[in-house]
């Protein structure tokens, strides 16, 4: 049997990684999207705003909530805020059909969505919490900017990724936060020494071998 269980100082979660990050390099940058910057204090803190808002709408443990937004530093910092307020997010593509976003939602049964005001008005709400980031981020952004207290544990899920359903009907596949902790520190073991170019170079290689296959 394959041991993947790594030794940590605490039962951590995904976003207290970047909890901790915040505070050793907090002006560091940790998201690009073209003109856009985000230093790891930023970054927090608007993750924080939005854990507070997303508390208030009952996402805690256990509780699904859909992502449908572009590629942008908001979807980080959305999927930052969902696992900051205990939930666990289910990232949909908006460039997928909408009865593929659809199922994705009723099968999931997710309890609350976020997304802006020109993607909710194509998708299935059916009585779901909708949180637009755009229409909403005044009142998200009067929110306290501390890390707010996390319910979750390492046994929590932290997301579900659906299958393509090339063979069938999709299924959700739930990741919890311990395991994604681990491959992350497998990740940082596998390559310390690489330089961040040479791990870039590594990546994009295994991309490759991917698509071979």
């Amino acid at each position: 049997m394959d041991d993947t269980a790594l030794a940590s100082p605490r039962p951590w979660c995904v976003h207290d990684l970047i909890a901790v990050q915040a505070q050793t390099t907090s002006g560091a940058i940790a998201l690009v999207a073209g003109t856009q910057r985000f230093t790891y204090a930023e970054l927090n803190a608007n993750a924080n705003r939005l854990s507070h808002f997303l508390r208030a709408k009952g996402v805690e443990p256990e509780i699904l909530v859909g992502l449908c937004l572009k590629r942008s530093v908001e979807m980080v910092v959305a999927m930052l805020g969902i696992l900051k307020a205990g939930g666990a997010y289910i990232p949909l593509d908006p460039n997928d059909p909408i009865e593929r976003q659809t199922f994705e939602l009723r099968d999931s049964e997710a309890k609350v969505l976020v997304t802006t005001d020109d993607l909710a008005k194509t998708l299935s709400v059916d009585g779901r919490t909708v949180v637009r980031l755009d229409a909403d981020w005044p009142s998200i952004a009067r929110e306290s900017d501390a890390n707010l207290e996390s319910a979750a544990r390492p046994e929590n899920p932290a997301y579900v990724i659906y299958t393509s359903g090339s063979t069938g009907r999709p299924k959700g596949v739930l990741a919890h936060h311990r395991g994604a902790i681990n491959h992350l520190d497998d990740i940082r073991q596998r390559y310390a020494g690489f330089g961040r170019k040479r791990l870039q170079s590594l990546k994009c290689c295994n991309r490759r071998v991917l698509r071979c296959r």
